[in-house]
């Protein structure tokens, strides 16, 4: 039985979660890339991971994120896929607007253009070496990207799914798009 002040912080970061807001990560090769995204979405209020291992080998996100997560695999909900069907028919089901993040797409938005105030958000993160496979890519309505100023092509997968899920969490918390 935790404390009461326990209890008060717990009860305070579900109040805080952004509901409707999850985050798919395809294919990281890296548990210590996604151990971190864990700990942004935890940080941010995204309550809910899926995992899609179709092209790596799957590794439990609980065991190799609990030192470099912060315990953050503790307070997210994590499910596993190992094929894009049961994984696209669950956001299907349960009725997620799906949006790819990428760096070469030209219909890509850029992320400070983008309106987050949709109800189901399930924000799709890549491979570190490849990105998003051409499935998720067709399978997502919409594509986004952050703009690069510098020489670098992109950033991190754990960078970029933070800068993402800050922009979904400001824009949603002030009710501004």
């Amino acid at each position: 039985m935790p404390t009461p002040e326990r209890q008060a912080k717990i009860d305070r970061m579900q109040a805080n979660r952004l509901p409707g807001v999850l985050v798919v990560f395809e294919d990281i090769v890296d548990p210590h890339n996604a151990a971190a995204i864990l700990r942004t979405c935890d940080g941010l209020g995204a309550g809910t991971v899926f995992y899609l291992f179709d092209q790596v080998t799957p590794y439990d996100p609980r065991e190799v994120g609990k030192y470099s997560s912060s315990t953050a695999n503790k307070w997210v909900e994590i499910k596993t896929f190992t094929n894009h069907n049961e994984l696209e028919e669950r956001l299907r089901h349960e009725q997620y607007n799906s949006i790819a993040t990428t760096i070469h797409e030209p219909a890509a938005k850029e992320l400070w253009q983008h309106d987050f105030s949709e109800d189901n958000i399930a924000l799709w993160v890549g491979n570190e070496h490849r990105g998003l496979s051409d499935r998720a890519l067709q399978f997502c309505e919409q594509k986004i990207t952050i703009p690069m100023r510098g020489m670098v092509e992109s950033f991190n997968v754990s960078v970029a799914a933070a800068l993402v899920l800050a922009e979904i969490a400001r824009q949603k918390r002030s009710g501004t798009a």
